[in-house]
């Protein structure tokens, strides 16, 4: 954080990025064990949305260029086919592990041509499974050993809506992802000036990931880190979704307890090599949790967005503008490159039996006027 203070991104983005790199520095080579269940890996889906010049981008380059510096780092194209991503994993293959990081900068630019498909992949690899199977198009098979995704990607709430499979809203693929949303840059210098101090710490988070590319094994919470965990675990299970009335972030909050322990051991990597998890590593997984859910919701914007959703909102901002009543023909006026007539009246009937605006009479006219509710007649 240090490092990326001069930079204008959001510094959630950056949190977030921190730890896509350390992830992707990590790959395959740590884990949680839970006895008899499974074996919990690093690896994340870290999703950065935001609107255009909201700077989403230019944060994740700053992990991408660091990890590309690393010997043995494998990473995949841009916009890619799901084939094409089966072939990288499977290319990737080094010291037994099949360990890969994907950067998009469109996250959906990889639906595009696989759509479902590459939804229903990208969810069932997410486990890092000891081997998956799959039979290509021309009957060949392809078996990757020790699979290992780790992702990070940008979009725009509405480019997602519009890309990404309705069916994975929710459901399998969007409950694995940390969906991180930012709308404002950080007031910085459009060109911050160079400051030697910079070079140098960048060149210290790079040795440190080399550093972090040598640890292998199983990570263990310390006694307390276990008791406190071991407590909320079970209260979380038992209410999973107490934190949202939202329902496409349920599946999310019902995998919250294996996102805390991914971030918890990058967080432990970045300050030590003992593969020891302690109460500060869970507090500050935690915190960044909840920083990321207070405004998850908004990720979802451009989901399930009936067409009249954009003029309503347009018509809000011109009464609100105003604060006078403003009868049909000029307000229409406004919006006639926006909406046909039918949808401009579907519009104003459905915000008046909301209760978002009302009719107002207004002597002399000879036609509605509508004014947001709550405001004085004028």
């Amino acid at each position: 954080m240090l490092y990326t203070y001069p930079m204008p991104s959001p510094e959630i983005f950056h949190k977030f990025t921190a730890l896509s790199t350390v992830a992707g520095a990590l790959r395959r080579k740590v884990w949680i064990e839970v006895p008899e269940i499974y074996r919990l890996y690093p690896n994340q889906y870290n999703v950065l949305i935001g609107p255009p010049g909201s700077m989403k981008g230019s944060a994740m380059r700053v992990g991408q260029k660091m990890l590309m510096e690393l010997p043995g780092f494998d990473y995949s194209a841009d916009s890619i086919s799901r084939e094409k991503l089966i072939q990288d994993l499977q290319q990737s293959l080094n010291g037994g592990d099949c360990a890969l990081t994907v950067y998009s900068s469109e996250f959906t630019s990889m639906f595009a041509i696989s759509g479902p498909e590459m939804a229903n992949f990208l969810t069932d690899i997410y486990e890092s499974q000891d081997k998956w199977s799959y039979r290509l198009k021309n009957q060949a098979s392809v078996t990757i050993v020790n699979a290992c995704l780790n992702l990070q990607a940008c979009t725009q709430p509405e480019t997602m809506a519009k890309a990404l499979p309705i069916h994975s809203v929710g459901l399998g693929l969007t409950s694995r992802i940390a969906l991180v949303y930012a709308e404002i840059p950080r007031d910085r210098d459009w060109k911050p000036k160079k400051d030697p101090s910079q070079a140098q710490l960048r060149q210290l988070i790079v040795n440190d990931l080399q550093v972090i590319t040598t640890l292998h094994g199983e990570f263990r919470h310390d006694e307390e880190a276990d008791e406190f965990y071991n407590k909320w675990y079970r209260q979380h299970q038992q209410n999973p979704h107490e934190w949202t009335r939202d329902d496409r972030l349920k599946p999310y909050f019902s995998r919250k307890h294996t996102t805390v322990n991914k971030i918890a051991m990058c967080l432990s990597a970045m300050r030590r090599d003992d593969l020891i998890i302690t109460m500060k590593e869970l507090n500050q997984a935690f915190e960044l949790l909840a920083e990321a859910e207070a405004v998850m919701p908004m990720a979802f914007s451009g989901f399930g967005a009936v067409s009249t959703a954009a003029p309503m909102a347009k018509i809000v901002d011109i009464l609100s503008a105003t604060g006078q009543p403003m009868g049909y023909s000029e307000l229409l006026s406004y919006l006639k490159r926006d909406v046909r007539r039918q949808e401009f009246d579907e519009c104003l009937e459905t915000m008046v039996l909301v209760n978002q605006i009302r009719k107002v009479p207004v002597n002399g006219t000879g036609e509605p006027h509508y004014q947001i509710t709550g405001e004085d007649n004028g």
